[in-house]
Formats: structure tokens, sequence, C-alpha cells
């Protein structure tokens, strides 16, 4: 089929970045991470490649697309009197659903540079979260500092581990089952709190410094 055949398949006008988004999300939690090309995506919507960029710039900002796809699934806005450790507890455990959600795709945030769109303007919300909390901008920076290496690092390998963790539940339970099981989500929230532990004594140090 030629490209003018396959563009005459989708109606003109009805590409988005959202909906280009959203079809490279399937084809990731489908066919796997290296299966994100232009024209997989092209395939799953049923366009010509080409229109694709009058969309996404190239393949980074396809990427980048599906970040920001992944970012708007997080419902992280500010609760009315909610602590900052509820914050906290509350954002760990929305990403750990987001992984759970989309396995194969995750990594793309959670490695993502912080300093670029669309991770900044989602990481400045997050620190404005804990800031309204209760923590001062200082200690909002270091919490996210944290948080985010954390929930990251754990829920990458987590994802990717998945089926040795699967057959390590299925065996006998000596010691290096056990280990197979370092990175299981049922030990995401004890890390979590152990997390907030160490930031409530950080800064509470911080203020007992602060006293005259």
């Amino acid at each position: 089929m030629t490209t003018s055949q396959e563009t005459q398949r989708r109606p003109r006008g009805s590409l988005s970045r959202q909906s280009i988004g959203a079809a490279a999300l399937r084809v990731i939690e489908r066919d796997g991470l290296d299966s994100l090309t232009m024209r997989r995506v092209a395939g799953e919507l049923s366009c010509g490649v080409m229109s694709l960029y009058s969309h996404v710039a190239d393949a980074d900002d396809l990427r980048g697309v599906v970040v920001g796809q992944l970012i708007d699934r997080l419902d992280l806005r500010p609760h009315e009197g909610e602590s900052w450790q509820d914050a906290t507890r509350r954002m760990l455990s929305t990403y750990a659903d987001l992984a759970a959600s989309f396995p194969r795709s995750f990594e793309l945030l959670a490695l993502a540079d912080a300093d670029q769109w669309p991770v900044a303007p989602h990481m400045e919300r997050l620190a404005d979260l804990l800031v309204t909390a209760g923590l001062t901008e200082e200690d909002a920076l270091t919490a996210l500092s944290v948080i985010d290496a954390y929930a990251s690092g754990f829920l990458v390998i987590a994802v990717r581990n998945r089926p040795a963790v699967a057959s390590a539940e299925r065996a006998a339970p000596h010691r290096h089952d056990q280990l197979a099981r370092l990175h299981h989500l049922d030990s995401y929230g004890t890390g979590s709190e152990v997390i907030i532990a160490g930031l409530e004594q950080r800064f509470e140090g911080h203020r007992a410094g602060r006293k005259p």
C-alpha cells in the first residue's frame, strides 16, 4: 500500500499530539519499548508516516509526547489540609499505580531529564504540592529529589523484574528466592515509610538548628 493510500484511511485533521501519544503508548505496552518508531505508530493510527511529522518533530519529540501522556495520568493536585507526609505517600503510591498500569512505558518517564519538557513543569507542580502541604521551598526540593530517586529506581527495576519475581513466588521459600523479591511492589510501601521517616528526622534537625 502506498503512503497516499495509507493517508486516505484516516480522516484529515483527526491526528493530534494527544492521539499520537495515546497510540504510541498502546504500541509500547503491546510490543515493548524498542518497538516505538514513527512507522509503528503510524501503522497503529492507520495513517502515513509523513502525517505524524505535522504534529511530532522527531523520535525524541515522540518520546516526550509519551512522557506527557503518562504525566497526564497522574492526579497529584493539592488536597486541602493534607500534611507533607501524606502528600508524599500519595505521590509515591500514584507513581506505583502508574508503573503497574504502564510497565513497559514507565521508564520513559522515570529516566527522563527532570529539567526539560515535559518533566520540568511536572516537577515544579510536585514541589508546589509539598510547599502547600507545609514544607519550606528548600525542604520541598530536598524531599522531591529523594522521592523521585527512590520511586524511579525502585519502580523501573520492579516492572522489569516482574517475570523473575513471579517465578520466585512459585518456588520454594529458600533465601535466594526471597532475594529475588527485593524489588517486589509489596516492599515499595515499606521503603516509602522509611523515606518519610528519614525526611522527618532531617527536617526536624534543620528546625532545631535554626532555633536561637
